[in-house]
């Protein structure tokens, strides 16, 4: 498994939009214009109209900024942290810009110099998520885990307030799972094709969600019967037996699970199993599923890089308590990524 810490550099790229800081007013169209060109990834032609104004006032900040930005999307960064810099030197006082350069400086990998930028962003203006986020990325890759769990708890302080989070949470209501429709759906690909190893699956954990854990059982052990050696079906039976109240039975089938996979590892610790309820280890079922990418950028990121940073202390508790987070977002791509993360940890 590739290092789950390259994901999170990826994340390090700035959220704010290049117009935002008090354009002047016949400068206006022309900062529209470059904006629309860097949505649509016109980067030389978003160059192009920065160019043009700064050509008529060198000292433009937020042309500057902007060009730092668009530099850095092409991958030239020593280009890219001249102009941030500029634009801070110019505007120490705009939060806006000492936020970009703490983004230019964690893209090269000087996360020591992008914390201080973005302390400095965040004190000049406190409210902004997205400096949070970031300050949690560098402190991450910096070792500093205490502050990088700070730093992820104020983003999740802050962004419940912000219209992006309301969309949010209106996006995750539109999208909830709907389990009587998968359940049907997974009925209807069995109907087809009695030896659907995933539909068998999917309908299982679909009636677990629901609390009917007979039937949830009975699907799940025809899934590891067609494959004997299916060590996540083993796991999701585990899952269903402990909402089930039958600990007994959980452990065996978590057990079975580790024997068969070393990613399920996690579950038990010092030799003792982990009781409190574990989330389903699920991929996509029969229904497409669609999710706004706003929960992407949001919630979703932060309890992920919030369960590394409890991989890396190895506290498996806290770790856990990030994977449900994630599985009432339906990210499992990135619970599966925790959970072998965590079985590296130990």
């Amino acid at each position: 498994m590739k290092r789950l810490i390259i994901l999170v550099v990826l994340t390090l790229y700035p959220a704010a939009s290049f117009g935002a800081v008090n354009p002047a007013t016949k400068l206006s169209d022309s900062f529209i214009e470059a904006d629309n060109y860097f949505a649509k990834e016109q980067y030389n032609e978003a160059i192009a109209v920065y160019q043009k104004i700064l050509s008529a006032d060198q000292e433009n900040a937020q042309a500057v900024s902007a060009m730092g930005m668009v530099l850095m999307s092409l991958g030239q960064y020593d280009k890219a942290l001249i102009f941030a810099g500029k634009a801070v030197s110019l505007r120490p006082d705009e939060a806006t810009y000492q936020f970009r350069l703490g983004v230019v400086y964690g893209v090269i990998g000087e996360y020591d110099k992008a914390i201080e930028n973005l302390l400095k962003a965040s004190e000049l203006k406190p409210y902004e998520p997205e400096t949070y986020f970031n300050l949690g990325v560098a402190y991450w890759h910096e070792g500093q885990y205490d502050l990088a769990l700070s730093a992820y708890k104020k983003f999740l302080a802050v962004h419940p307030g912000t219209a992006t989070a309301h969309y949010i949470r209106g996006a995750l209501e539109i999208t909830r799972p709907n389990y009587a429709q998968e359940i049907v759906k997974c009925r209807e690909l069995i109907d087809k094709n009695n030896s659907d190893l995933k539909a068998y699956e999917s309908l299982g954990i679909a009636y677990g969600q629901i609390g009917q854990y007979g039937k949830a059982m009975e699907s799940l052990k025809a899934a590891v019967n067609l494959s004997g050696d299916y060590a996540k079906g083993y796991y999701n039976l585990g899952v269903v037996s402990q909402k089930a109240g039958q600990g007994h039975q959980a452990s065996g089938f978590f057990a079975k699970a580790v024997g068969l996979s070393p990613k399920y590892a996690f579950i038990f610790q010092n030799n003792s199993f982990i009781s409190p309820s574990m989330p389903f280890d699920k991929e996509v079922g029969c229904l497409p599923k669609s999710v706004s990418p706003l929960v992407y950028v949001g919630f979703g990121d932060v309890y992920y890089n919030m369960g590394l940073v409890y991989c890396q202390k190895k506290d498996v508790w806290h770790l856990k308590e990030q994977i449900a987070e994630l599985e009432k977002l339906a990210r499992y791509e990135l619970i599966d990524d925790l959970i072998q993360c965590a079985v590296q940890a130990k």
